[in-house]
């Protein structure tokens, strides 16, 4: 290849030789600059597996929350559903002691009531309600 190149340029003149030089410092910096690109190729693909890996990862972290943030809505809705059916029992009952409440003011202020409440408890209950 190197007799080749010489007939090319001819045997005589320095500048024909310094081109030739030139051409060598130029044809291995691209062998240089191919051989680093390939590192930096190589390089790349390797942080591209990782960064995939992560990547499925990452998914599978997202899908695994969005399971568990699913059952928590059933679990607030059904909690919210207790609550409601806590509120309507709740309203009942507290209806239901004023009701009571009304009718127990009512007997108490009746008469006959009254008047039992005037007499003495006997001795022989007295001892039954302690």
């Amino acid at each position: 290849m190197l007799s080749w190149i010489i007939k090319l340029f001819g045997s005589g003149g320095t500048w024909k030789w310094i081109s030739l030089a030139a051409m060598a410092v130029v044809v291995a910096g691209l062998m240089w600059s191919r051989t680093s690109l390939k590192a930096k190729l190589a390089e790349a693909r390797t942080e591209i597996v990782a960064a995939q890996a992560d990547r499925a990862q990452a998914l599978a972290a997202y899908e695994s929350a969005e399971a568990a943030l699913a059952e928590l809505r059933e679990i607030d809705a059904a909690k919210d559903q207790a609550l409601a059916e806590r509120a309507v029992e709740t309203k009942r009952i507290a209806a239901e002691r004023n009701k009571f409440q009304r009718a127990w003011k009512e007997v108490l202020l009746h008469e006959e009531v009254r008047s039992w409440a005037d007499t003495p408890v006997p001795a022989d209950v007295r001892g039954l309600l302690r």
